[in-house]
């Protein structure tokens, strides 16, 4: 899965794509966003460049009409995006892209206890990105939900496929990231063909990511600053 990533400031996006227009907030980087929080999203158009927005990380489909929020739906699997009712529509017609500098996750590991000696299970903390530290696109959607209380918003989860290369020796799912010809037609409104857009997210672009173990401070959303990203106990992985 994906539960946390670092999100890149607004001219950084700019500078990485064609951005067309904008809506919604100015964004500043953040170094641990979590599932509630506002992302920057950008959406496709039929004229050049995509439009910048903001969503909330955890998607809402349209048709939901309990007063709770559907639970995990931050993440939307390759395996079953395009078939389960949950995600099928927006597959079809609400495909965005999520920039970010990079994501979290944690691998197994063990620690000592310094008062008892004794060896215990433990998580710790990888930053993963490209190995460029070039901005990525993550393929992603969205749902555009009238809510009467605050308006129009958009909501967004990201996709995930089985984890390759440095990514798998430390977790086994990733985002599916994608290049700069693919996230373009990810984000196509003409394109709705669920084989043309199974075969952009399954051929993904995810050859050039590495990792390094990073503090336990990215544990809590509440930390929010670029010291988390720092190599920490231990080598490159």
């Amino acid at each position: 899965m994906c539960g946390r990533f670092v999100s890149p400031e607004e001219a950084a996006i700019e500078r990485a794509v064609e951005v067309g227009r904008r809506r919604g907030l100015v964004w500043k980087p953040s170094y641990n966003v979590a599932p509630t929080m506002a992302v920057p999203v950008l959406l496709g158009r039929e004229e050049p460049g995509y439009t910048l927005d903001s969503a909330r990380w955890g998607f809402i489909p349209n048709w939901w009409k309990q007063p709770e929020s559907p639970r995990a739906t931050i993440n939307a699997r390759i395996e079953t995006v395009a078939d389960k009712p949950m995600w099928r529509e927006a597959f079809v017609r609400s495909r965005c892209l999520i920039p970010a500098l990079g994501w979290y996750e944690w691998a197994p590991s063990e620690r000592i206890d310094p008062e008892t000696g004794e060896v215990k299970a433990a998580k710790q903390p990888y930053f993963l990105h490209a190995a460029d530290a070039k901005i990525l696109l993550f393929a992603a959607l969205y749902s555009d939900r009238s809510d009467e209380r605050t308006g129009t918003n958009l909501t967004v989860a990201i996709l995930t496929a089985p984890a390759t290369g440095r990514a798998a020796d430390i977790h086994d799912r990733m985002p599916v990231v994608l290049d700069q010809d693919a996230a373009k037609s990810w984000v196509a409104p003409s394109i709705r063909e669920k084989g043309q857009l199974q075969s952009l997210v399954t051929g993904r672009s995810d050859e050039q990511i590495e990792g390094h173990p990073v503090s336990g401070r990215v544990n809590s959303p509440r930390n929010d600053d670029p010291r988390l990203l720092e190599v920490q106990d231990g080598d490159r992985a």
